[in-house]
């Protein structure tokens, strides 16, 4: 989440911007001082999207389409008027793969920032500095670890990095 606050705050127009998030993140205190050293900047409107993340995970579209569609509603006004959020932060690695759900329930020029590419960019970079950064190999050559189900991040990875 964190290095997509401080695009957002800097290119929303309104000066409202929306967090989709899960509950941890937004209730961390790196989060929240982030948030806090931002506030002259720009007003955050934090949504904790429980459940989300997991019907992602599930594949399920049905339980995914409702839940984007009930956090969206819930943050208010969405679009370019003042007072509307105008850039909506996805805070969560899970989020960018429902862009376009996220997106059929949003008004036209609403901008969607997510955080994967710049936390990519510093770690390649933080690789780099180490001399750790793997310059040959193929895809077939990654190891996934996890701290839950093995069958599940197989099952991820093939869907959403293959």
């Amino acid at each position: 989440v964190e290095p997509a606050l401080k695009p957002a705050a800097a290119q929303s127009r309104t000066h409202r911007v929306g967090v989709l998030a899960t509950r941890g993140t937004l209730q961390s205190d790196k989060y929240r001082a982030l948030q806090r050293s931002l506030q002259e900047q720009a007003e955050f409107v934090d949504m904790a999207c429980d459940g989300l993340a997991a019907a992602i995970e599930a594949d399920d579209a049905e339980k995914t389409d409702q839940l984007c569609r009930e956090y969206l509603a819930a943050l208010g006004p969405l679009g370019n008027q003042p007072g509307d959020i105008d850039t909506l932060v996805l805070g969560c690695t899970h989020y960018p793969f429902v862009s376009n759900t996220l997106r059929k329930y949003l008004a036209p020029g609403v901008e969607l920032l997510e955080s994967g590419a710049p936390v990519a960019r510093q770690t390649r970079r933080l690789l780099e500095g180490g001399h750790l950064l793997a310059t040959h190999g193929s895809p077939s050559d990654v190891i996934l670890q996890a701290t839950g189900s093995a069958d599940r991040l197989k099952w991820a990875a093939a869907q959403w990095l293959l």
